[in-house]
């Protein structure tokens, strides 16, 4: 067998999923060296590598039931599961870290590297002076009940809070990116400050919108709950996302400023009437969208995505303003010729 250049291996390793590594490795004795020289990116458990000589070559890394003092030298994404007690410091060399709770180590101080950080749903500490100032991903879970003013540092842009009933939450104004994970958000106690450009609401949330939604935000995404008016959100935003059902949708419009649209896993309702006087550039559907399109899809559309139930007939249905749509490979194996031949297609 011709030798091959063991660089080149390594760098095309680089490219490879572990087990594929592991393979390559089998082939032959002297590729069977480069094992302990290869860097392992995708995610596992420390009880499948603890006992390898190369254990020090995985980035990414669970502790999912154990009391451990030893994490892996080259690990960035450390994930620290429910029932481990974590008995160390942590290295400088992790970026992505996650807590299941408040018990898994003495948090005192967390890696001055780290730009993401997932406190899962029964951390309950308090984060006053420990979160470094690399961080840029802060999710904070809903049992997590002490207050992050003037606690989160000026780095973080994507804040992510779950909480139970009302609850005070005062947000930094340099947040860009927030999800409120609540069945409800107290408007008058908290404050959603202008900067605030991506605004996400989880599937409890239903709270009347008017007006209170910074003029800043362009991204707005709500949940499978919500049932309130729309009508009056402001003029920034141009993308939202409706994830289910939605009462008001015989009623009102979908408001001008929208030109991305997108409906939910599970909506399936007649939209006609919502989308009359839109300026919906892009137009997307959900998994269980599956009603007719006749006179539906307004004139401004150029970009439409159907989900994988979609089974509805559309020759000659789609204004010749789409120039992109994107279709299920089902829907292509069971519907030839429905396809318009002016637009391009895209199948996943």
């Amino acid at each position: 067998m011709l030798s091959i250049n063991s660089d080149i291996v390594l760098c095309i390793a680089e490219y490879l999923p572990n087990y594929s590594k592991i393979s390559l490795a089998a082939i032959s004795v002297n590729m069977n060296k480069l094992k302990n020289k290869f860097i392992y990116h995708d995610k596992v458990d420390v009880t499948r590598i603890e006992n390898l000589p190369y254990k020090n070559n995985f980035k990414h890394v669970s502790f999912s039931a154990t009391t451990t003092s030893n994490v892996p030298d080259l690990v960035t994404h450390l994930f620290v599961g429910p029932f481990v007690w974590l008995n160390c410091e942590l290295s400088n060399a992790i970026v992505h870290l996650t807590l299941h709770n408040s018990y898994c180590m003495q948090i005192t101080k967390l890696p001055s590297s780290l730009t993401y950080l997932d406190f899962r749903e029964t951390f309950n500490k308090p984060i006053n002076s420990i979160l470094p100032a690399t961080l840029i991903h802060l999710k904070l879970g809903s049992k997590f009940d002490h207050p992050i003013e003037n606690c989160i540092p000026q780095s973080v842009t994507h804040l992510a809070i779950s909480f139970y009933g009302e609850r005070v939450v005062s947000v930094s104004n340099w947040i860009k990116h927030l999800e409120l994970s609540t069945s409800s958000y107290s408007w008058t106690n908290g404050h959603l400050p202008d900067g605030i450009t991506h605004l996400s609401f989880s599937s409890e949330f239903d709270t009347e919108l008017d007006n209170k939604i910074p003029q800043t935000v362009t991204h707005l995404s709500l949940g499978w709950n919500f049932n309130k008016s729309i009508k009056n959100l402001p003029k920034t935003v141009t993308y939202l996302n409706l994830s289910t059902f939605y009462a008001f949708m015989s009623t009102e419009q979908v408001p001008e400023s929208i030109t991305h649209l997108t409906f939910g896993y599970g909506f399936n309702e007649p939209i006609a009437d919502f989308l009359t006087s839109s300026h919906v550039t892009h137009l997307t559907f959900g998994h269980y969208f599956n009603r007719p399109i006749n006179d539906v899809i307004p004139s401004t559309v150029t970009h439409l995505k159907f989900g994988k139930d979609f089974n509805k007939p559309l020759k000659y249905l789609l204004p010749p303003s789409v120039i992109h749509l994107t279709l299920p490979r089902l829907y292509i194996d069971k519907n030839s010729g429905q396809v318009p031949k002016n637009v391009e297609l895209h199948v996943y």
